[in-house]
């Protein structure tokens, strides 16, 4: 109970830092994509398999460097698979020789002895890493590279040797929602925390077939069963107001794609800037820019949500809502479904 109540004063305290940078306009989480270049071909990936022209490595200090000057604390760094990049590690060093707390996605399979060595140097905040099942045979489907989940657990137990602060996160899809009970099993067998969730999001340039392997209502069921704390977090929000659908994007975070494009998330990819023509400051302070300008002066009534019944069960993504529909003010036919489900689970349990 002690350490729950810390837990709960930390989010607490962090939440109220957020906003008050929300209300500064002050970006501080950056996410940099270093890379959409990956090893693997997972089937639900948002990231486009494109080549791009990304930045070097001087060019990712330089703008490390701007971030420091605007009061960026945390930086996560994520692709593609960022470790694919043979400069990743020096990145790694110069964000760190700035003082920034650090947070990495990857998928693990890159990571070697000496690899999660320096990461624990590093003092790397978290690791963030894909599961996608218990058997080889469901998490390389999803992945399509036979081999991978040997790789992945190999890596999770060099990173925990090595002490690195460690999460897997295990989006569920069709493909591997069967396996959802053997997967909390395993992680619990490697004492390392499991987040699994059932949203998937459509890809950056707008396809949806990733969405086609979203699971049915009896696999939410399934799936609900096995991880309940999902189910109280994301569906007992009676007592939030609608100012929660109002998300950081554009205010407190932002994102940077490989070549060096700014958009107010990483699941929103709306480019508001390009750091190859003017400094970030340039971009985020702007008073001419009119997307920032459009984000920052939304007000919840005006999102489509607050008028629904279902609000109050509903987590909405304004970026996924946008790359469903085109519009961050409106409807997102994925959080819909859910919502359904959430009131559907949440009165069964009554």
């Amino acid at each position: 109970m002690v350490i729950k109540l810390r837990n709960e004063v930390k989010e607490s305290l962090i939440w109220n830092v957020f906003n008050k940078a929300a209300r500064n306009r002050i970006p501080l989480q950056v996410t940099l994509e270093l890379t959409y270049r990956c090893n693997l071909a997972c089937q639900h990936c948002y990231v486009p398999l494109a080549g791009t022209d990304e930045l070097s490595f001087s060019e990712v200090c330089a703008i490390l460097d701007q971030l420091h000057e605007v009061g960026t604390v945390f930086t996560a760094f994520t692709g593609g698979e960022i470790f694919i990049r043979k400069d990743f590690l020096e990145i790694l060093q110069y964000a760190r020789s700035k003082n920034f707390i650090v947070a990495i996605q990857t998928n693990g399979t890159l990571i070697d002895s000496s690899v999660a060595d320096e990461l624990r140097n590093q003092r790397v905040s978290l690791i963030e890493m894909s599961l996608y099942g218990a058997t080889s045979k469901t998490h390389d489907c999803v992945t399509q590279v036979v081999g991978s989940f040997k790789k992945t657990i190999n890596s999770i137990g060099l990173l925990i040797d090595a002490g690195v602060p460690l999460r897997l996160k295990s989006p569920q899809m069709s493909l591997n929602v069967h396996e959802c009970a053997e997967t909390k099993s395993l992680a619990d067998r490697l004492a390392v925390p499991l987040a699994a969730s059932p949203r998937l999001a459509p890809a950056k340039d707008g396809n949806k077939k990733s969405q086609e392997l979203s699971i049915s209502h009896d696999q939410f069921r399934i799936f609900a069963a096995q991880f309940p704390a999902w189910v109280n977090q994301e569906c007992s929000l009676d007592n939030e107001g609608p100012e929660r659908l109002l998300c950081k994007a554009g205010t407190a975070v932002c994102s940077i794609t490989p070549e060096g494009k700014v958009n107010p998330c990483v699941m929103m990819p709306l480019e508001v800037g390009d750091l190859r023509a003017r400094k970030f400051q340039n971009i985020w302070f702007s008073v001419e820019n009119q997307h920032l300008n459009k984000l920052r002066s939304i007000h919840p009534k005006e999102i489509f949500c607050t008028s629904c019944n279902r609000m109050h069960y509903c987590v909405r993504c304004p970026g996924v809502a946008y790359m469903e529909n085109g519009d961050f003010y409106g409807r997102s036919p994925s959080a819909c479904q859910i919502a359904e489900w959430c009131i559907d689970e949440m009165t069964n349990k009554t």
